[in-house]
């Protein structure tokens, strides 16, 4: 079982298309910024990225700022890549996502979505100090795996502490939570005891 598993996954990685030389360029609605660029890559200003190569498996982290107040019903964020493919040819794949805003929290934790949450959170972990500026807001400095572990918690930490803030609810003695954000406290716990 284990041999065919591994023969179909050397056969995808060896028939999946690669791209070459690649640059990555993330547009933003008024309003919004790149803070930081989580993934294998050079970045090069404040919304752009060279890669040495993409393919299908690839995943990228970006982190935004919000700068201004937002007076539109939607943001749309762009991400393009252009790339050269194996026979030289250079292409450009852009992806587009256009999301309503909302002043609610609650309508905003309702609709966050945990496994992006996870695994931006665990990057940013694995960069010790990003961790810190962007969820603990901590000093510029080169931050430690303990104060990278200390921001995961207080991640969550302010997390619950804002829906049980917005929501009408007060009963104490319970975790108040969103029904997709429930188990942000046990992701962030096995993240904790990973051995990085």
């Amino acid at each position: 079982m284990e041999m065919e598993r591994f023969r179909s996954d050397l056969g995808r990685y060896l028939r999946r298309k690669i791209g070459f030389e690649a640059v990555m360029r993330i547009r933003l609605s008024y309003g919004l910024s790149v803070h930081s660029f989580f993934g294998n890559f050079f970045v090069c200003s404040s919304n752009m990225a060279k890669l040495s190569n993409v393919n299908p498996d690839s995943a990228f982290g970006v982190l935004l700022n919000l700068d201004d107040n937002i007076d539109q019903p939607v943001v749309c964020i762009q991400a393009a890549v252009l790339y050269s493919t194996c026979h030289g040819q250079r292409r450009i794949r852009v992806h587009t996502i256009c999301l309503p805003t909302s002043e609610s929290i609650l309508e905003i934790h309702n609709a966050a979505d945990l496994p992006a949450i996870i695994a931006l959170i665990s990057r940013m972990v694995e960069k010790k100090s990003h961790i810190c500026l962007a969820v603990d807001r901590c000093l510029y400095q080169q931050g430690t795996i303990q104060m990278a572990r200390e921001a995961s918690v207080n991640a969550v930490i302010d997390c619950l502490y804002a829906f049980r803030s917005a929501s009408s609810s007060r009963e104490y003695g319970t975790l108040l939570c969103s029904r997709n954000m429930r188990l942000f406290p046990i992701f962030i716990l096995a993240l904790l005891k990973s051995v990085s």
